[in-house]
This record gives C-alpha cells, structure tokens and sequence, in this order.
C-alpha cells in the first residue's frame, strides 16, 4: 500500500519508506514523495477480514481500536465469488465468454458446470474450453469459460463452482441463444444467481 506523505506521521512509524511516486503519469516536475509499506505481509483482523500489509491494518485500528491482529497470513475463508459470471443472449455462431472471479484463501479451485449435464466442462467437446489464472489481486483467481460457434444446443445454465477446504460456493448464469434476425428485447433483463453450497 502508498499513502500520500502525508500519511506517513506518526500513525505509520517504522513501517513506512518515503520514495518518488513511482506510478504511470506522476507529475516529473514536483517529484511526489509517497510512503511505502515496509511489511507487505498480509494479516488477518479480528474483525475477520484480511488486510494486504501492516500499513492498511493500521490505518483500519486507528479507526478501530478494539481492533486486533488474529494471524499473521491472510483471513482463512469460504471462496467469494467477486465477479459471477453474466447471463447473456447471443446469435447462433458467435463465440462468447462467461467470467468467474474468486477470493479465498487457502487458494480456491473453479470448476464449470452446465445444469442438468453430468461431469465438468469442457469434457470432451472441443468447441468448449476453460482457462484460469491467478489476480487480478492476491488471492484471487480469474477463470473463463469459453464457447466457439455457440449454436442452440449450447443454451443453459452455467455454473462457476468455487471450493477450497472452508467450503463450496457457487454463481450461476444463463445462456440463451438467438437464431440471425431473431428479436432481441424480449431477453433484455434477467439475473445471474449465487447460491453457498
């Protein structure tokens, strides 16, 4: 975490280094100075949530002063699904994507399911894939699952299914597909749904 210098009094003591602004567009001509964490290492608050670096937990104590260091290491928790895939109307033959990102540490597996089907996606059909990556921020994975030349056959409901040894959560969204000139307002508003397992 930076904070701007002027953060860095006495609240940040001993855990801070000024240095020049470092970020993409900082003004050249008045080098800013910024207050860099010294310890990056994430805690986990009595309050149940994690925060990135000693820095961020202190700024939360001032505020909070019943407020605790629990473990050193990030908040053991459930997988969250920050962003649930989206319901989505395409036309027959193009290709789509359906986004799942997940917080949770210890650090989560995704899978993809479509309701009603046995077995994980992609399987075997090779007009479906799934790719995952860690972020975009600590303890966060990204994952995708990707649809070429989606035809009518592929419409349903998909599933994100997050787990790690906390629990199992889950996001769901819908597909519907269009044949060429079909009429699309009628598909304009309906939801994706999360559900805790």
């Amino acid at each position: 975490g930076t904070f701007p210098l002027l953060d860095c009094g006495l609240l940040f003591v001993n855990l801070c280094s000024c240095v020049v602004d470092p970020r993409p567009g900082a003004r050249s001509d008045h080098d800013e100075l910024l207050c860099v964490c010294d310890q990056q290492e994430a805690l986990c608050g009595t309050d149940g949530h994690t925060y990135r670096n000693r820095c961020e937990f202190r700024e939360a104590a001032f505020s909070n002063p019943q407020l605790k260091v629990k473990v050193k290491g990030p908040c053991k928790t459930v997988p969250i699904i920050k962003v649930p895939p989206q319901p989505q109307v395409n036309v027959s033959g193009t290709l789509l994507l359906f986004l799942c990102e997940v917080y949770a540490f210890p650090a989560a597996t995704v899978e993809w399911r479509r309701e009603g089907q046995e077995g994980v996606l992609p399987g075997d059909d090779p007009h479906l894939s799934v790719q995952s990556r860690g972020g975009p921020l600590q303890f966060e994975l990204s994952s995708w699952l990707q649809i070429e030349g989606a035809g009518l056959q592929d419409a349903g409901t998909y599933q994100c299914i997050a787990r790690n040894k906390m629990g199992t959560v889950l996001a769901s969204a819908q597909l519907r597909i269009l044949t060429q000139g079909a009429d699309t307002r009628k598909y304009q508003s309906f939801g994706a749904e999360g559900h805790i397992g």
